[in-house]
């Protein structure tokens, strides 16, 4: 039954953990994509994978082997030439980061850990309770609905001007 969950607030409430974190995922994504181009935004949040691997080995126990651990450093290392190649030299020889590079990849890199964080905490939730994916979905979108909409109404936006430009068609 969909509807089981809702009946304990505490089991309901732990899944509002992952819509959260989710809901930061985007706003740091959708803020930092405009201060990195799109190659090195794309790349950076590949680290998502290090983090994921990372936070199950933590907390659901998993175990890589090696060649799984020799992808993750290779691509760690390719982020980090990648990142180390927007950094402009001055004449003095010093390096000179700009701030919206510097930013941008420590918000990108907050995106990753906010996402795998979310990912492996919804699955930790999935293996310790008998809650169906589909109640625990349906308790997710609930959340992240009811955020969309205190975010939306808190910006200034009214449900008039959400709607402006569609036609009864679209």
């Amino acid at each position: 039954d969909i509807l089981e969950p809702v009946n304990s607030v505490g089991v309901a409430l732990r899944t509002g953990v992952p819509a959260l974190l989710y809901l930061a995922t985007n706003t740091l994504q959708y803020e930092n994509a405009r201060r990195l181009d799109s190659a090195t935004f794309t790349v950076m949040y590949q680290l998502k994978i290090l983090s994921t691997a990372m936070l199950s080995v933590a907390l659901l126990r998993k175990h890589l082997n090696r060649m799984q651990w020799v992808a993750l450093v290779m691509l760690v290392v390719g982020a980090s030439l990648l990142a180390s190649s927007k950094v402009d030299l001055a004449e003095d020889g010093k390096s000179h980061l700009p701030t919206d590079l510097v930013v941008g990849i420590l918000g990108v890199l907050a995106a990753c850990v906010c996402s795998s964080l979310a990912g492996v905490y919804f699955e930790l939730l999935l293996k310790k309770s008998s809650v169906s994916l589909a109640a625990r979905n349906v308790q997710m979108a609930f959340y992240q609905c009811a955020i969309a909409v205190v975010a939306f109404r808190s910006s200034g936006g009214s449900f008039g001007d959400f709607l402006a430009g569609y036609t009864p068609a679209i």
